[in-house]
């Protein structure tokens, strides 16, 4: 008996770019953490304190209102549309001079960058071959573990030669230049029958009944464990000395 392997759909190379993407966008939620105290230097101490908050709100928005247009539309054009609106959002925070500005910004960003890394993922799943999707989420959870650790370390020193303005617009480039990588090299996703728009928003609560359940410990830990890292970066004081 014959064993027919299927074929893979796309390319190793491919996957490492949509991880590299991944990794260079969701880095963007994260540059102005270490930049608080510089950030409140120039446009005053409000603008700081309440821009992550913004930015997490802006996240779990986008995974209530955005993520499920993955299952709607076309992913490749959603991301397109979604990074561009990403590096507006990055050029709008360089640019911004009063905290208003600021702040909506930075909601902005996090909305359009859940909305990116939480479409990145199952478009790469949905490119790779059933025995390669494995491989393909785990490269990409790395490219995106790799960008949440390298995030602060870029930011302190781009910081530091040019100032957080200047980090901001380069983010805007970059992510102006992923939307154009992968509108033109990746693929489309394969087709599959599109859900109608109440079926996709209604899933999650659909298949929470069904859905196993994590001890309580792990759930907590997974639960507190990102707030545990990105907790801290909003109390730095005012006085703290630049990075040298």
């Amino acid at each position: 008996m014959t064993t027919v392997r299927p074929q893979r759909t796309v390319s190793r190379k491919a996957v490492r770019l949509l991880a590299t993407a991944y990794g260079l966008t969701i880095a963007n939620l994260y540059y102005c953490q270490p930049l608080l105290t510089e950030i409140s230097r120039s446009l005053g101490p409000h603008a700081a304190d309440h821009l992550i908050a913004v930015g997490q709100l802006g996240y779990a928005l986008a995974l209530i209102l955005i993520v499920p247009l993955g299952d709607i539309v076309p992913r490749r054009p959603l991301l397109a549309v979604l990074l561009c609106s990403d590096a507006t959002a990055l050029a709008l925070t360089a640019a911004a001079r009063t905290a208003g500005l600021l702040l909506a910004a930075g909601a902005l960003i996090g909305l359009t960058t859940a909305a990116v890394v939480n479409t990145l993922i199952p478009y790469a799943a949905a490119l790779a071959a059933p025995d390669e999707r494995g491989r393909a989420i785990g490269t990409m959870l790395t490219g995106g573990l790799t960008g949440v650790l390298l995030s602060r370390t870029v930011a302190g020193l781009v910081s530091q030669i040019a100032g957080w303005r200047a980090l901001f617009a380069a983010a805007a480039v970059v992510t102006m230049l992923l939307a154009v990588v992968l509108t033109r090299i990746m693929p489309p996703a394969p087709s599959a029958a599109p859900p109608t728009e109440q079926t996709a928003f209604a899933s999650p609560g659909r298949h929470w009944p069904s859905a196993p359940r994590p001890s309580p410990p792990s759930g907590l830990a997974n639960t507190m464990s990102p707030g545990s890292s990105s907790g801290s970066w909003p109390w730095t004081p005012p006085s703290t000395p630049p990075i040298c």
